[in-house]
């Protein structure tokens, strides 16, 4: 089998072509920023930048692949896009540029697929329209697989579109998750284009078949945890209780209905902890930011997440539309309760009352009740981590790693690509 697994950016594309490198299935790595010594660029830019922008950097390498597993394609937009994505007062622009530098990098990907005869590709959603559209017209028989890590943008429009004509307080925090005309359009198509999906949760195969999907197309396989089984915390005595938040501070995270329940807690011994960036011209971050028990964090490298984790008593996430959260994977395999909504992809390892809830989402009620029942049933939360623990041998990258490539076996299996 010759298969390509390409990705402007990163996400858990590394994971995807470790798992076909280790079986022998992987033609080629395809992508923009990758540190590798054959690029002159990185090396520049590792003289140049502070501490830690080097630090993010070398996250930018595959340690399972060789650097002649890896072409790089559109360098130069890679790190333009990367810059554009730091500034969220700018999204339209970035989102521009991201579709741009998508299609160019995707173009060339399906120049190479065609003339290395490759059996199928792996894209990523939202970058997969021109590489897709160019396979189709001119060798249809290389698969098309597209890996979906966010819920369907067609879907994630309706519920934003739908909230903002409804409960949202200040409707300025949907305009970034609302995409034009030209844009969906351009999803459709690119589904449309798609032989199969692969999805890491429930919700997102939802999101799917909303657009028009056949289930028969879509294969969930969950992710794992970054955090290895030896890095859990350690169960301890609960005095203060510490309810954790880690991702972006944003309406898409449903931080805005959290502080609001978070508001109404009367008992001075609890805090919150906001772990990610953050916009402090936000008025959720104006009106909550001096609250003594309310603390934005900010920004922080992954091994301080784990401190993080470390200290807190209750992982809480509040979604209104998330494929899977990584961060909540971590924190099950920190060994803490979960508090969550049925649009975040955790709901599959979390069992009511057993390890933690699951609310609906925007639901202010619904987390305040589970917070005040955290507060009130302190000495149960130790058992529940215990759970989650136990809930976190499910959410393993080997066991990712395993469904994935009996996944693939079955989709090229299908397609009369057979592998013994």
């Amino acid at each position: 089998m010759k298969i390509i697994v390409a990705h402007p950016g990163k996400q858990h594309s590394y994971r995807t072509a470790s798992a076909l490198k280790k079986r022998g299935f992987l033609f080629k790595y395809i992508t923009t920023i990758y540190d590798s010594e054959k690029c002159f660029s990185i090396k520049i830019l590792k003289h140049l930048l502070p501490y830690n922008e080097k630090k993010r950097i070398t996250t930018r390498r595959n340690i399972d692949l060789d650097d002649d597993d890896v072409i790089q394609f559109c360098v130069i937009s890679g790190y333009i896009e990367a810059f554009l994505s730091r500034f969220s007062k700018i999204n339209y622009i970035y989102r521009f540029w991201q579709q741009f530098n998508a299609d160019r990098f995707g173009r060339k990907v399906a120049i190479y697929a065609i003339k290395n005869n490759v059996d199928a590709i792996i894209i990523y959603d939202s970058n997969a329209y021109k590489c897709f559209e160019i396979l189709k017209k001119k060798r249809s028989k290389i698969v098309r697989i597209m890996d979906v890590s966010h819920i369907n943008r067609i879907y994630q429009h309706e519920i934003v579109f739908n909230l903002r004509n409804n409960d949202v307080n200040d409707n300025e925090d949907c305009l970034p998750y609302l995409f034009p005309k030209w844009y969906l359009k351009k999803i459709i198509k690119e589904n449309e284009n798609t032989d199969y999906f692969l999805v890491p949760s429930h919700f997102v195969a939802k999101s799917l078949e909303y657009s028009g999907i056949n289930e028969k197309n879509i294969f969930e396989i969950p992710y794992g945890s970054n955090f290895s089984f030896s890095s859990k915390i350690k169960l301890k005595k609960i005095n203060k209780i510490v309810f954790l938040f880690v991702g972006k501070i944003s309406f898409a995270k449903g931080i805005t209905f959290l502080l609001q329940a978070f508001e109404k807690i009367s008992n001075n011994n609890v805090e919150l902890r906001l772990v990610g960036e953050y916009d402090d011209s936000k008025w959720f971050y104006k009106k909550y930011c001096d609250k003594k028990n309310i603390c934005f964090v900010g920004k922080k490298l992954h091994n301080e997440v784990l401190e993080e984790l470390s200290s807190a008593d209750v992982f809480i996430l509040p979604s209104l539309m998330e494929g899977m959260s990584l961060a909540g994977l971590e924190a099950i395999s920190c060994g803490l309760p979960i508090i969550c909504t049925n649009s975040s992809g955790l709901d599959k390892f979390v069992d009511e009352r057993i390890n933690g809830f699951i609310v609906e989402p925007k639901n202010i009620d619904q987390l305040y009740e589970k917070l005040k029942w955290c507060i009130e049933h302190k000495n149960n939360l130790m058992t529940m981590g215990e759970y989650s623990l136990e809930k976190s041998k499910m959410c393993t990258w080997e066991n990712y790693e395993n469904n994935f490539i009996n996944t693939i076996i079955d989709i090229l299996n299908r397609e009369g690509i057979f592998y013994e």
